[in-house]
């Protein structure tokens, strides 16, 4: 992955310091007991991204989330724009119930 500073360097124009510039990424998120799980709950038409929608995005257990987050941090991304992927809203909630309880903990 590269990182977001050689990007911001590489898009930044008239920017000076990169660290200056808000690295964010948007990806999206879904929350299973495994990375196999959330990606089989997508619905078809992003399991046509292949390897890129596990590679990219936020998938599987709150612990392959925390690790993915640091991921993108070590990479220099500041914020993440995260697009829940859900079938209902009581799955929703109960995503981000636990993504508060366990993922945000481990992040902060």
């Amino acid at each position: 992955m590269r990182t977001a500073d050689e990007t911001a360097r590489q898009i930044g124009g008239n920017v000076r310091r990169a660290d200056a510039l808000e690295k964010a990424a948007r990806v999206l998120a879904g929350l299973e007991s495994d990375d196999v799980a959330a990606e089989e709950s997508f619905p078809e038409a992003l399991k046509a991204l292949g390897p890129e929608l596990s590679q990219r995005n936020l998938l599987g257990s709150p612990a392959d989330i925390v690790k993915r987050t640091a991921d993108y941090a070590d990479a220099g991304v500041t914020a993440l724009d995260l697009k829940p992927i859900y079938h209902s809203v009581d799955e929703l909630l109960a995503m981000m119930q636990t993504f508060a309880a366990e993922v945000m903990p481990a992040t902060a």
